[in-house]
């Protein structure tokens, strides 16, 4: 199990994965636990998944992203939020409320203490339950993910305000389908709060908004690409 513990700071998280490490391997001998900042878990997942029974990655909170919440559902289980930062807890849960990671506080006595029988003996307890919480939000999730999917175009190198805009946006309209339109932006991409239903997302930009790096994240979100090398 993969469980991802962040703070403000990274400091504050590395120092109580450590100490937590400790205290588990002292109770509980069988039981093959490490800690590792994301970064490296990152680049060497399979290598602590084979080794390891619990990884305790530590990190910083703002990293967790809509633009990231893909790569997070790939190998974190569980999201841990330090006290410091409680009030960041509702936002990242709406990160994340797409894929089946629980995110939760960290007890104010677990985070305090930070080693000892009774601090690894309550987070131990508290993994066990969110284990199979998390399988039972798996489950349930597979039924109804693409249970409503709209589709949503990027079109790039198309003006937003030409006729060929204007027509594309009434040809849709006139086969009864709800079209919303908006400006492209790898964040708005991620973070589209619709004010109503829709059928068609179209979204435009121009070919030097899409990098090779975006690709990926594009792709997760997008359902087709209308690429145009010149405007029309």
């Amino acid at each position: 199990m993969f469980v991802y513990i962040c703070c403000a700071g990274g400091m504050s998280s590395s120092l109580f994965c450590i100490r937590m490490v400790t205290a588990l391997n002292e109770m509980y001998p069988a039981l093959k636990v490490t800690s590792a900042h994301l970064d490296t878990v990152m680049s060497k997942e399979t290598t602590y998944r084979d080794k390891y029974d619990l990884i305790l990655v530590y990190g910083g909170v703002d990293v967790i992203s809509p633009e990231n919440a893909f790569e997070f559902n790939q190998f974190i289980d569980v999201i841990l939020i330090a006290p410091q930062v409680a009030y960041l807890l509702p936002l990242k849960q709406v990160v994340l409320k797409e894929y089946p990671i629980i995110v939760k506080l960290i007890d104010k006595k677990i985070f305090g203490t930070m080693a000892g029988a009774r601090a690894s003996s309550d987070l131990l307890d508290e993994l066990v339950d969110l284990d199979l919480e998390r399988s039972y939000l798996s489950a349930a999730m597979i039924a109804t993910k693409n249970a409503d999917k709209n589709i949503e175009l990027l079109l790039t190198g198309l003006d937003r305000k030409g006729d060929v805009a204007k027509q594309l946006v009434h040809s849709f309209e006139s086969m009864g389908l709800r079209v919303v339109q908006e400006k492209y932006g790898l964040e708005n991409l991620y973070q589209f709060q619709p004010q109503g239903d829709y059928d068609i997302r179209l979204l435009f930009g121009y070919n030097h908004m899409l990098s090779i790096e975006d690709m990926p994240k594009v792709s997760r979100r997008i359902d087709g690409l209308i690429y145009l090398e010149s405007p029309l």
